[in-house]
């Protein structure tokens, strides 16, 4: 990178006159701290007063310095306050190979770094364009991952749009969007960007910081890319992002063939979850002859608002959030609203754990999440979504929010909640009389039981648990035997309690 290409991009001002301003530069380091001297190196040499507000020293003794220093290319003084520069400094360096800039008051190790990135960044721009490509290449191939690849490449602010209904791209739907590290300047806006001309043989192309790329697929327009930044594009800049356009098209129309694929994939699993019958068997056929869901191993996932309610426009925006989240680490999921449930069809070798904080991170409300168990199969898609259903009601009633709940690890749970309420709470005091009451007391009873389950009978573990001396957790202990019956030597008495813990806990909102 030259030094006058360095200062545009920096926002420096050259000062001096000398042949020095088109020289390369490699390095940056600053006056008095250890750095590379083994080529063109940019010095950052900072100018300030002795103490807080005296005068500024002398700079033309530490500039002939400087000139005496051969692998110094550049200098840079930032002072301290914001001063015009001194006029013998254009005499002191008029031909010589050392340029000087100046800069605004700023910290020095800051300027140096922000020098660097913009040297980092140029390198990577001034390589071939198709080695670029190439490095595209090594990645992922979706939209957003290439649109922020060139976003980073070029230090600028990067959109994709899909072309809709047929006319063109200034009414399109934004796809991805990505921003790069380097990006700096005002919120870019499109309604002036310019579009890609080519130049005449051996004429640079016009200098252009807002351009707009049509991305074209078997002769039609599909979308488009839209590249802002406050410095103009060089022309291997736009090369790069001609040839990585392609690439985007590409991308973009596997994209646009999965959207498709989805909305024909809805009404389809609607269908098949549905209680008639013989309209979910001939759902279940044309799925399976047209190929409607992925070939894979798929797990349900139902979705429910923690701790508030939602009518049908609320849903629907829910279930719009959640789709644009999982779509992100699942291109080929299905997302529909149905029963009061926002359910979604991902493969079983996602992580859910990684599904739970992606939806987190792109809804604005506290969730509940039931899974089922992998179904293979689209004949047992309707009872996979009875066991998210089931899972995600349970871990409502537990006050689970914001984690999986899988239908496997709810174990007897699961059938404790098919019993109707009345049986469970009658069952709940016969077993737990006082203990299952609403005092402060009682509360502390059952978290004292539920600690000595946790330990697996072990006194001291679980008064550990409960931040309880152990004597005093075994005093506990006795009173509760007297109230309850010998559940430390009893194996059917201590079966009945911590059953009556679970069913208690499913049908009391304050232990929830």
């Amino acid at each position: 990178m030259s030094i006058s290409g360095l200062a545009a991009a920096a926002g420096l001002t050259v000062v001096s006159t000398g042949a020095g301003a088109d020289r390369p530069v490699t390095g940056v380091r600053v006056e008095g701290k250890p750095g590379r001297d083994d080529g063109p190196t940019v010095l950052v040499l900072p100018w300030k007063p002795v103490r807080r507000g005296a005068p500024l020293p002398p700079l033309a003794d530490r500039l002939e310095g400087v000139l005496r220093t051969a692998a110094t290319a550049v200098v840079v003084v930032p002072a301290d306050r914001s001063v015009h520069p001194p006029a013998e400094l254009t005499a002191l360096f008029a031909g010589s190979p050392t340029a000087v800039l100046w800069g605004p008051p700023q910290e020095p190790e800051a300027l140096a770094a922000r020098l660097l990135s913009l040297m980092g960044r140029a390198s990577a721009t001034g390589r071939e364009a198709d080695d670029m490509v190439l490095t595209l290449l090594e990645g992922d191939l979706d939209v957003a991952s290439l649109t922020a690849a060139l976003a980073d490449a070029l230090g600028a602010d990067v959109t994709v749009t899909a072309a809709s209904r047929g006319q063109g791209t200034s009414d399109g739907v934004e796809v991805a969007h990505a921003r790069g590290a380097g990006f700096s300047g005002a919120e870019p806006s499109f309604d002036t960007a310019s579009p890609l001309v080519d130049a005449p043989d051996g004429a640079e192309p016009p200098a252009a910081t807002d351009v707009v790329l049509d991305l074209r697929h078997a002769g039609r327009l599909i979308g488009a890319v839209r590249l802002a930044r406050a410095a103009p594009l060089s022309a291997p800049e736009l090369h790069h992002a001609g040839l990585t356009a392609r690439l985007l098209a590409l991308s973009l129309s596997a994209h646009e063939g999965d959207h498709r694929h989805r909305a024909a994939a809805r009404p389809a699993l609607a269908a098949i979850l549905n209680d008639d019958l013989a309209a979910r068997e001939n759902e279940i056929r044309r799925s399976r002859r047209l190929g409607t869901f992925p070939v894979r191993s798929a797990v349900f996932l139902a979705v429910v608002p923690f701790g508030t309610s939602l009518g049908s426009t609320g849903l629907q925006r829910l279930s719009r959030e959640v789709e644009a989240a999982v779509l992100r680490i699942d291109p080929r999921a299905v997302v529909i609203e149905h029963e009061g449930y926002v359910v979604l069809v991902v493969g079983a070798d996602l992580d859910l754990d990684r599904v739970q904080r992606t939806v987190y991170r792109g809804v604005s409300l506290p969730l509940c999440v039931g899974a089922s168990r992998p179904v293979d199969d689209v004949r047992r898609f309707a009872g996979a979504f009875r066991q998210a259903q089931r899972a995600v009601v349970i871990a409502k009633a537990l006050g689970w929010a914001n984690r999986v709940a899988t239908y496997d690890s709810l174990g007897v749970t699961r059938l404790l909640h098919q019993l109707p309420e009345y049986e469970r709470r009658e069952f709940t005091r016969e077993v737990l009389g006082a203990v299952a009451g609403t005092g402060d007391v009682a509360a502390e009873g059952r978290r004292v039981l539920r600690s000595y389950r946790a330990a697996n009978g072990n006194f001291s573990e679980a008064a550990r648990q409960v931040f309880l001396h152990h004597n005093t957790y075994r005093q506990r202990i006795v009173r509760l035997q007297e109230q309850l019956g010998d559940f430390v030597n009893d194996p059917e008495v201590r079966l009945s309690v911590f059953v009556a813990l679970d069913l208690h806990r499913l049908d009391n909102d304050r232990d929830a």
